[in-house]
């Protein structure tokens, strides 16, 4: 991997998943930001199914796979009810991945929390 690679079209949303906490993830991006120890970064948007409130606190969680399917890198953003209001952006900041290995996936997904 290299340093500003993209990595966006190898995101996975799990709709269901979203469906089930009644969130929407998107404009979701992903991006390599170093090149001696491969850091990943994540960001996009958290949206509720309805209304302008959150049905309850929400965790957004990050998994990096590499192309033997592996889980190589994992972090994630949590959301309070009692802060949210209509939308907010979701930012995983840091997503050490081991040196040589290649991103094949980055699954995105909420959790009730």
């Amino acid at each position: 991997m290299k340093q500003g690679e993209e990595l966006t079209d190898r995101i996975e949303r799990l709709p269901a998943f979203e469906e089930r906490v009644a969130v929407v993830l998107s404009n979701c991006s992903a991006w390599v930001t170093t090149w001696d120890s491969a850091t990943v970064k994540v960001s996009g948007e958290i949206l509720p199914v309805k209304g302008v409130g959150l049905p309850g606190n929400i965790e957004v969680l990050v998994s990096a796979y590499d192309e033997k399917g592996r889980v190589v890198g994992t972090g994630s953003d949590w959301f309070d009810r009692e802060n949210y209001f209509a939308f907010d952006t979701f930012f995983v900041e840091r997503l050490e991945i081991p040196s040589g290995c290649q991103i094949s996936k980055v699954r995105i997904f909420p959790r009730a929390k």
